[in-house]
C-alpha cells in the first residue's frame, strides 16, 4: 500500500518556491510542478483534492447493457473532471496509436474498426473481461514511470491516485480511454504481429478483440484459432498467452466465429459483403420518422422516451428535454440517421431516403437527396440529333476531354458541318446545345465534340481506371436508346462476361443488352467513374445479338492525346 503520509512529507521537506510551470506533462519532475501543470497554486492545494481519497469526487449509476446486465460507471464531479480532462489531452500528445487500435482514437471509430474484416470468410469475436477493472494502480504508476513520460515515482504515484477510483481505472473517466490505450499497447503490438505472421487481420476496439481470415476452416491458423468439423472453436495457445501476460483475460461466453454463410457482426456493424447496420436499426430508424410525421416531434419523443430509450437520463438533462420539447428527438433522429450515412456511405438510397425525410420534417428539404448519383450522372448526358443523317446517339460531357460519343452517331460530320448537330439534355429538350466537331476515329468507333459556353455550370464526369476491370466486373450502362420526348434515360447495370478484339481495338462485351441509341453513352463503375464507351448494341431492346458492349476508357485517352490533326478519315 502506498505510504501517503510518506510522499506528503518528501513534498514537504523540498523547496518548490522556485518550480517553473512544466510546458509537458513529461516535464513535471516533482509533485509540485505537477500540481503548477495540472493549474493549481501548489502541491498543498492538489493534495487537498487527492487525499485521502478520490471517491467523494465520484458518482456512480449503472445502465442497462444489451443483454439484460448492467454496466456501472464512476463519473468524475465538475472538479476533478477538469482535472481528468486536462491529464487526457496530455497523454494524447505523447500517445500514437498502432494501426490496429480503433476505440479512442480521433479519425477513428466502430466504422474504421469494422472496415478492416469486410467481406472475409471467417470473423472471430473476443471480449476482455473487466477491460477496465484490471488497469488498477500498480499498472498506472508503472505506466507513467515507463517511456515515453519517464516521471519520478513520486509523480507517478500522485498521478495514479488521480486518475483512479477504488484503486483501479474508473469506466467514465476522460481520462481511462486514453490511459487504457497505453497500458494495452504492447498487447496491440503483439496480437498485430500474430495476425500478420498467420495471413489474418487484427483490430481492437476498447476491449473488443477481433481477428478475420480469408482461409477455409481447414486452413485457419491453429496459433489463433480452430474450429473442428463439428464447429467446435478451440483459441490458439499463442493468442491466450498474449492477452495473459499483458494482464488481461478473455471472457470465454462472448467468444465467437461467424462464416460468410452466417451474420457477421464486428462493433455492432455487419460485414459480410460489405459494411452494414442491421435491418433493426434501420426499421427502428423510420419508424421514428413515421412516427414524427403522423403524431409530431413532441409526441413521438415521449413515446420514444417511455418505451424505446432505455437508457438513463439524469434530473438535469430532463430539465433540458422538458423545456425544448422535441429537440432530444431531433438529435437522436438525426444521430441514426448520420450512423447510417457513415455505415452504408452518402450515396446509400436508404440514407438518402431517410436523410431527405428528416430534412422535410425540419422545414428544410434537400431534393438532392432523393436523387441517387447515377440521376446525377444523367445530368452530364446528351441526346444527339445528327440532322445530316435524320440519326440519333448519347453524349457526354467528360471531364479534361470534352463530349464523347460514337463516330457513327455523327458520321461524316467535320469541322464545317458541326451546325447539324443538336444536343439537348432530356429534361430540357426545348435547350439546343451548340457544339463544335474535333475529332473522330472510325476504326475506334469515337468521336470527340468541342463544348461551347453552353456548357458551363454542368457537370463533367469523372474518369476512372479500366485496368481494374475484368470478367465479373458490374458496370452500368447509361443513354437513350430510340430517345421519345419525355422519356427518362436508360439505366441498366450488369457484368462484363468477355474480352474481345473488334477491328484490332479491344471491347468488353456484356451480359445486358446495349441497345441501338444507346451509342456513345458512358459506361460506369461502382463509383460512378466513366470506364468505358458504349459501342455496340442491338436495333432491339433484346439479346438478339452476342455483341452488347463498350469501348475501354483507355482507349478513349490514348487517341485524345493523339495529334488534333486526325479527322474523321480512317486513321
Amino acid at each position: 500500500m502506498v505510504d501517503i503520509a510518506k510522499i506528503a512529507a518528501i513534498a514537504a521537506s523540498s523547496s518548490f518556491t522556485s518550480v517553473p510551470v512544466p510546458v509537458q506533462l513529461k516535464d513535471c519532475t516533482c509533485v509540485e510542478g505537477l500540481a503548477k501543470y495540472l493549474g493549481f497554486k501548489d502541491y498543498d492545494e492538489l493534495k487537498g483534492i487527492v487525499y485521502p481519497s478520490t471517491s467523494h469526487h465520484y458518482k456512480s449509476f449503472r445502465i442497462p447493457k444489451k443483454n439484460g446486465d448492467f454496466r456501472t460507471i464512476e463519473a468524475p464531479r465538475k472538479q476533478l473532471k477538469k482535472l481528468l480532462k486536462r491529464i487526457s489531452t496530455s497523454l494524447e500528445e505523447v500517445y500514437s496509436p498502432r494501426n490496429a487500435t480503433h476505440g479512442f482514437v480521433k479519425g477513428r471509430s466502430i466504422v474504421t474498426n469494422a472496415s478492416k474484416h469486410a467481406d472475409k470468410k471467417y470473423v472471430l469475436n473476443l471480449d476482455l473481461n473487466d477491460f477496465f477493472g484490471t488497469i488498477h494502480f500498480g499498472r498506472l504508476r508503472n505506466l507513467f514511470q515507463s517511456h515515453p513520460l519517464n516521471l519520478s515515482h513520486s509523480v507517478a504515484t500522485v498521478l495514479s491516485h488521480i486518475c483512479c477510483h477504488n484503486g483501479k481505472l474508473p469506466q467514465g473517466s476522460p481520462a481511462s480511454p486514453i490511459i487504457s490505450n497505453m497500458i494495452a499497447y504492447r498487447l496491440d503490438k503483439q496480437l498485430q504481429t500474430l495476425a500478420s505472421k498467420n495471413r489474418s487481420t487484427f483490430t481492437r476496439y476498447a476491449d473488443d478483440l477481433t481477428f478475420s481470415f480469408t482461409q477455409t476452416r481447414g486452413r485457419l491458423p491453429k496459433q489463433i484459432v480452430s474450429l473442428s468439423r463439428d464447429l467446435q472453436l478451440k483459441l490458439g495457445h499463442e493468442l491466450t498467452d498474449i492477452v495473459n501476460e499483458n494482464g488481461f483475460s478473455i471472457n470465454s461466453s462472448k467468444t465467437r466465429i461467424s462464416a460468410r454463410s452466417h451474420r457477421q457482426d464486428v462493433t455492432g456493424i455487419i460485414v459480410n459483403e460489405r459494411m452494414n447496420v442491421t435491418r433493426k436499426y434501420i426499421k427502428q430508424t423510420k419508424s421514428m420518422i413515421y412516427a414524427w410525421k403522423k403524431f409530431g416531434i413532441e409526441n413521438a419523443e415521449d413515446e420514444y422516451l417511455k418505451n424505446y430509450h432505455g437508457k438513463k437520463i439524469f434530473e438535469k438533462h430532463q430539465r433540458r428535454i422538458n423545456e425544448k420539447k422535441g429537440q432530444f428527438f431531433r438529435k437522436i433522429v438525426k444521430g441514426r440517421v448520420n450512423f447510417i450515412k457513415m455505415v452504408r456511405g452518402s450515396d446509400d438510397l436508404i440514407y438518402r431516403k431517410l436523410a431527405y425525410d428528416f430534412s422535410a420534417l425540419i422545414g428544410k428539404p434537400k431534393p438532392d437527396l432523393i436523387r441517387t448519383p447515377l440521376d446525377k450522372a444523367c445530368d452530364s448526358i446528351f441526346i444527339i440529333e445528327n440532322m445530316l443523317d435524320q440519326s440519333q446517339g448519347t453524349g457526354f460531357l467528360l471531364k479534361g476531354i470534352g463530349i464523347v460519343t460514337n463516330e457513327h452517331v455523327v458520321s461524316d460530320i467535320d469541322e464545317d458541318l458541326s451546325d447539324l448537330l443538336e444536343l439537348f439534355r432530356h429534361h430540357e429538350q426545348d435547350i439546343k446545345r451548340p457544339v463544335k466537331f474535333q475529332k473522330s476515329c472510325k476504326s475506334r468507333d469515337l468521336a470527340i465534340l468541342k463544348p461551347t459556353t453552353s456548357y458551363n455550370g454542368i457537370k463533367r464526369l469523372p474518369v476512372g481506371d479500366d485496368s481494374q476491370l475484368g470478367v465479373g466486373s458490374k458496370v452500368t450502362v447509361l443513354g437513350f436508346p430510340q430517345y421519345s420526348p419525355g422519356e427518362t434515360p436508360y439505366i441498366n447495370t450488369g457484368k462484363i462476361i468477355q474480352s474481345k478484339l473488334l477491328y484490332n481495338e479491344k471491347i468488353w462485351l456484356l451480359d445486358i443488352p446495349v441497345i441501338h441509341g444507346n451509342s456513345g453513352g458512358p459506361v460506369l463503375n461502382e463509383r460512378q467513374e466513366v470506364v468505358g464507351v458504349a459501342a455496340i448494341g442491338s436495333p432491339k431492346h433484346d439479346n438478339s445479338t452476342k455483341l452488347h458492349g463498350f469501348i475501354p476508357i483507355s482507349t478513349l485517352i490514348n487517341y485524345a492525346q493523339e495529334n488534333n490533326k486526325s479527322n474523321n478519315n480512317n486513321n
